[in-house]
């Protein structure tokens, strides 16, 4: 009888219906499922039309549910076949088992029964039981089917212990079928009788001239990771994040560079991912390469409108600019930018770097003091701005509020900019 008797049924009683077959991940039309138009709920051609619409929707349980069904109506094993599979995908082990118990008993000498059982036997760690009943099964089978025999014997042998017929079986296996799942096998194989570096360079292999699997290339970064090996590492999280395109492998990339310290693979990994744009410019800013910064800000608030973007471009033009340059009209066009910049957005540090502009470069040293004031407000702690309060309050030449302003932070204070102005308000005294 032919594997595909159910969908055979099924056709022919959709002909008969004039319906059009269905593509995957359809529904049937509910006319022919709900409406009742000739058909009877309690019939096989019903269930067999609810069977195959639900499977080719992937809904498992429905699909279980009415192969189960039609298996009871006429004890074709095929239907069967179809339930256990589909009870497989939602572990339902309690209705697999049961249906298995029933094909036992209608078809006990069914190849493919057998099959099915042997396979639960191996999946519930029955390994002597699978085996007898595989060592059973016919031997003229089609190549596909023996195959499949053979993996399954592999794996009961491997269950029990006899990891030499296993790794026999796996080996041939894999020269005729180079998958990730038969590497894995082989290496798991390997691994577990102590043949470490054989089991490697099968991962290794496949990784190099076939493909880096997902599973394959985690089970690597593990294995190096025990080792404390962190180029291969790189290597391989590089190929992880090309091969897939999951932020988990970019962020994770991204941490080894920086454990490394190597900004500028970083950068040449951004550059060309485009992963994360925000992170690239904050390390052009790192590295003082304010050109590339420059750039990269302009054209991500061109891309956003983003005002934060806009605060970028002003910072970095004013620390990209020596002081005897900034004229009257440059720092009119800073203070355009950061204008639009803090009366829409109140951050702590667009404030302060402002407010020290207008302060330093006598723009407006009063405006200056009340936005260094705000940024305090939320940042009351923050040595650079204190700093700038106290350096506002001495270019209106308030020293003595200077000082006992700045006083509090001298004892911890490292940054040179800081001693230096501690050093002028003193003088100022």
């Amino acid at each position: 009888m032919s594997r595909n008797i159910t969908i055979i049924i099924t056709l022919l009683f959709f002909a008969s219906c004039g319906i059009k077959t269905v593509k995957k991940g359809e529904r049937l039309p509910l006319k022919v499922i709900e409406s009742g138009g000739g058909v009877n709920y309690n019939s096989r051609d019903f269930y067999a039309i609810a069977a195959l619409d639900a499977k080719y929707r992937n809904d498992y349980k429905d699909a279980a549910k009415y192969f189960s069904k039609l298996y009871e109506i006429d004890k074709n094993p095929e239907f069967a076949y179809e339930a256990i599979k589909a009870y497989g995908t939602i572990k339902d082990y309690k209705h697999l088992k049961s249906i298995l118990d029933s094909l036992e008993k209608n078809s006990p000498n069914d190849p493919n029964t057998k099959r099915f059982i042997a396979a639960y036997l191996i999946d519930q760690k029955e390994y002597k039981k699978a085996l007898k009943i595989l060592n059973s099964l016919p031997k003229d089978a089609d190549s596909h089917v023996q195959n499949a025999d053979e993996s399954l014997r592999a794996t009961a042998l491997l269950g029990m212990g006899d990891k030499k017929s296993a790794l026999r079986y796996f080996k041939k296996k894999y020269q005729e079928n180079k998958s990730a799942k038969n590497a894995l096998i082989l290496f798991n194989i390997l691994y577990s009788m102590g043949r470490d570096d054989e089991a490697i360079k099968i991962l290794q292999s496949h990784t190099d001239f076939i493909e880096c699997d997902e599973q394959i290339c985690l089970k690597l970064v593990a294995l190096y990771k025990e080792k404390e090996e962190l180029e291969p590492i790189i290597a391989i999280t590089k190929r992880l994040y090309n091969t897939t395109k999951k932020a988990s492998y970019a962020k994770m990339l991204l941490d080894l560079y920086r454990y490394k310290g190597d900004k500028e693979s970083a950068i040449e990994f951004l550059k060309q991912s485009h992963f994360d744009d925000e992170t690239l410019l904050s390390l052009y800013l790192s590295k003082k390469d304010y050109k590339s910064a420059k750039n990269l800000a302009r054209k991500l608030y061109k891309e956003s409108g983003d005002l934060n973007m806009l605060a970028q471009i002003a910072m970095i033009e004013y620390e990209s600019t020596k002081k005897e340059k900034r004229d009257k009209k440059f720092l009119k066009e800073i203070s355009k930018k950061f204008d639009k910049v803090v009366k829409n957005i109140q951050s702590p540090l667009y404030d302060n770097f402002y407010g020290y502009i207008l302060i330093d470069d006598k723009v407006d040293v009063k405006r200056g003091i009340k936005l260094v004031k705000r940024a305090l407000k939320n940042r009351p702690d923050a040595p650079f701005f204190i700093d700038s309060l106290a350096w506002g309050y001495y270019k209106l030449g308030e020293c003595k509020k200077a000082l006992k302003t700045i006083e509090p932070i001298i004892k911890d204070a490292k940054e040179k900019e800081i001693l230096q102005h501690y050093k002028k308000i003193k003088e100022c005294q």
